[in-house]
Order: C-alpha cells, then structure tokens, then sequence
C-alpha cells in the first residue's frame, strides 16, 4: 500500500549470493558499487537477460538540474540534494553478476508544481513496437510540506531503444513524458474508490483486444476529524486522513493512450475492502499482473500476514499471494503463491514475476523486496543515521529476492 514510510526505512549498496531456503538469488543492499537502496523492483527478462527497474535515490552532481548520479552507500552525497528515481540494472544472460547504470532512467519533473514533481515510483514496463513504456506513481511538491504530501496519480513515460542493455553505456538514454498530465488522475470526487489516491501500477500489453490493460490501486479517505471527503491538496497522512476504501482498478487504452472501455464493468473496482481498521482486514496490495495463456494471474502482498512482533519495520509481511482470472475482472480465491521462511528477512513484498522456460514446462520466476536490519554497531550508513531522526533506533537494508 503505502510506501512513503519508506522514507524512514532505508538501505544502502548490493551484492548476490544463494541462500539455503530455496533457489533464491539475493541482491543484497550496502554494498560497494550497488544502489544505495532498491525498492518496487520490476523484472522484465527478453533474449539478453534479465532486466530490472526499481525506486532509489540520486544524488545531484555538479549543480546541473539534470545530472544524477546513483546514491552509492560508499559515495559522498550532500543529502540536501538528493532525488528520488527509477534506477535500472541488467544480468546478462547464463551470467550471476548484475550491473547497475548509475544514472537515473526517470526522475520527477524539473517543475516542483507539476503533478509528478517531487517523488517517482513503483515502475512497471511493457514493451510495445519501437518503444519500452514505463507506468510509474508520482506525487508533487509544495512550498507547503503538507499540501500533496502522498497524494499518487499514475503516469506513463517511454524510451525508444533496440536493446534494454544499452541503458549502462549511455547515459543520455532516459524515459521521456510524452503525455500533458496524469494517465490515471485521481477522481477527487470523495465518493469513488480512488478517489484520494491512484497508485502502485502493473501493466501490460493485451495483443488479443490490442489494448494496454493497467491495474492499480485506488485509494478513498475521510477526514478523521470531520469525516468528510478529504480536499484534493490534503495530505494523506495518520494525522489527518482516515483511510476508508481500499480497490484494484484497471483502465485500458489504445496504442495512443486513448482511453477506451475494458469492459461493462470497467468503472468498478476489483477485489474491494471497506474498513476502518487497517489492521484487520485483508487487500490487495503492491500488486503485479500478467497475462499468459489467455487467463490473467494477479500476484501481491498479503497484508494480512504482517507480523506485529517485528517492530522495527513497518512492511513485515510474509506472504505473496496469487489468484486468477479468464477476464480480468472476475478473481478466483486466493492461493499462498510464497511464504517467507528465512528469519533474517524481516518482510517480504512488492512481488514482481517473469515466466522462463524449462524444458517443456514454463515457470513463474518470483522477485520480491525483502527487509534486513543492520547492528547500530555496523559501519554501513543507513537513512535515519544520516537524517539522524529520533527513530533511528534501527538501520534497515534491502535486497531483492529472485526465487526460481
């Protein structure tokens, strides 16, 4: 769901190893030449290899507006200059090793105002024709802190190139916005499921009803105090906002991003959960969709299966579940798709799946971001040590998990 708390749990560099608890590639944060942190990963694999793109942090260099250059937990960086981006790394293929660019492929608009100004998220990419396309969440920036502060709406960028590997040797390749304003606004109407928030996107390319279908999470919320609609420009924060409403919405449009109808029910929300008690109920959350065989699968975190006893962060769910569907709209039950059992990650979520073939059969390939914390004792830098924050009782690193 929410991922801006992350802002008080962070990471720092990257290295691989195997573990003992299944077939399970660990890229591991606060390490040298690695990303400083590596949240909402997305995996895309084609013929080169292994492709992922991921949330970070960039420091600016040189005080060009446009120069960044990838945190490093070994590099100096004024903190004051730090941006949020999407990052992107590359395994070639039969290889073990990945390799990170150290630019951003996508970072907030130049223009504070703009919708997507401040802080950009949770990619998800598709390829079409001649170009890749990254949907991503966005929220703006304020001379108020308050104003916008977690309000998402969802957009969409795109970057022609032959070849995904080229983004480690030129840096001058980047995503680049091509719409005016949001591709999925929020309603702002008080009333719908999304209307506070639209966020967490997965997409994907449907060449039988040759439509971009993006699913995503909608978000409604009162007032605590009033009970009324929240104002679009209040922030989205447990002070003031009460969360009600939790959907999985899809809207899909043509190859020009015309929106068009998915279907009768294409205004509804999917997979609904109404509460006031965010604790004790179940949602879709950090969902990933993919379409294989003319039936959709949907795969996400289940919120249920945090476990309270881990208080040293707050995404300490152990479980990812999936289900199904022949529409896209209808789900079946929910199955246990991946159960945490290693006790040093502390949570595991925001799933992320690529199909690879054995033999004969075709297999889902689960990567999903998992929490470790770090000894205070522990040279490695970490967000709140930096910020030196009244939390910091705690360091927390990340990796991505690749369970084959």
């Amino acid at each position: 769901m929410n991922r801006l708390l992350i802002f008080f749990l962070f990471l720092s560099s990257s290295f691989m190893m195997r573990n003992s608890y299944a077939s399970i590639l660990e890229i591991k944060s606060g390490f040298h030449k690695t990303p400083m942190n590596l949240w909402d990963p997305f995996m895309l694999e084609d013929k080169e290899g292994t492709h992922i793109f991921f949330g970070t942090l960039f420091c600016k260099e040189r005080n060009l507006p446009e120069l960044y250059t990838l945190f490093y937990s070994d590099k100096h960086c004024n903190i004051s200059s730090v941006t949020f981006g999407i990052g992107y790394g590359f395994q070639k293929k039969n290889k073990t090793d990945y390799k990170f660019r150290s630019q951003p492929v996508f970072l907030p608009s130049l223009n504070s105002n703009k919708w997507d100004g401040h802080y950009v998220e949770t990619p998800s990419v598709v390829k079409k024709g001649r170009y890749y396309y990254l949907f991503y969440s966005a929220w703006r920036q304020s001379k108020n802190e308050k104003e916008y502060w977690k309000r998402y709406q969802i957009g969409v960028s795109r970057l022609k190139i032959k070849k995904l590997s080229k983004l480690l040797v030129k840096p001058s390749n980047r995503f680049k916005r091509f719409l005016v304003g949001p591709l999925i606004p929020a309603n702002h109407n008080g009333f719908s499921f999304d209307s506070e928030n639209t966020q967490e996107p997965t997409a994907i390319w449907n060449k039988q009803s040759k439509r971009f279908e993006v699913y995503y999470l909608g978000l409604r919320a009162v007032n605590k105090l009033t009970q009324k609609p929240l104002d679009h420009k209040e922030p989205l924060d447990d002070d003031l906002a009460q969360i009600n409403e939790i959907g999985l919405g899809r809207k899909c449009f043509s190859i020009n991003f015309e929106k068009i109808d998915c279907s009768s029910k294409e205004e509804m929300p999917m997979l609904t959960t109404r509460f006031d008690d965010l604790s004790k109920l179940d949602f879709v959350n950090m969902p990933e969709v993919i379409y294989r065989n003319n039936h959709y699968e949907l795969y996400y975190t289940d919120f249920s299966s945090s476990v309270p006893t881990i208080p040293v962060i707050s995404y300490s769910y152990q479980k990812v579940l999936k289900r199904s569907s022949s529409d896209g709209q209808n789900w079946s039950n929910p199955e246990v798709f991946y159960e945490n059992s290693n006790p040093s990650h502390l949570g595991v979520h925001s799933p992320t799946v690529i199909l690879r073939n054995y033999e004969e059969t075709q297999k889902a390939v689960l990567g999903v971001q998992s929490w470790w914390a770090v000894e205070s004792s522990s040279p490695q830098k970490c967000f709140e040590k930096m910020f030196a924050l009244p939390i910091a009782k705690h360091c927390h690193n990340t990796s991505l998990l690749v369970i084959d």
